[in-house]
């Protein structure tokens, strides 16, 4: 992800920053997955300054590994559609309503909204 992001900026977008990391496949307490947590702190916290994930923040919300979320990639279907009670759907909500409340997304510091979309 950090190549792809640096060739992104080098050859295509100089401006682009990464505001944010998600953990993805998160199994809640194990310790395998807090290490990863906290390795991940640690490297970005002391990257360089000029780097586009120099002021990157791991975001609390995590998604948990869920088999819902694939069965709904399979049919083609949001997990908001899918099934929506669901960890994953739950876990994608949380993670949205922290985007906006950080501000994160758009180059004026605010989110922008799919036309239509509403969240609830």
């Amino acid at each position: 992800m950090l190549e792809t992001t640096a060739l992104v900026t080098r050859r295509l977008n100089r401006d682009l920053r990464v505001s944010g990391i998600v953990l993805c496949l998160f199994e809640t307490g194990t310790r395998l997955a807090a290490d990863i947590s906290d390795d991940l702190a640690g490297f970005f916290a002391g990257s360089d300054p000029h780097a586009p994930w120099a002021d990157a923040k791991i975001f609390e919300s995590r998604i948990r590994r869920n088999i819902r979320l694939a069965e709904a990639a399979g049919f083609g279907r949001s997990i908001f559609d899918y099934d929506p009670a669901c960890n994953g759907a739950v876990d994608y909500g949380r993670l949205v309503e922290e985007v906006i409340a950080r501000g994160a997304g758009g180059r004026d510091g605010h989110c922008r909204m799919i036309p239509g979309f509403q969240w609830r």
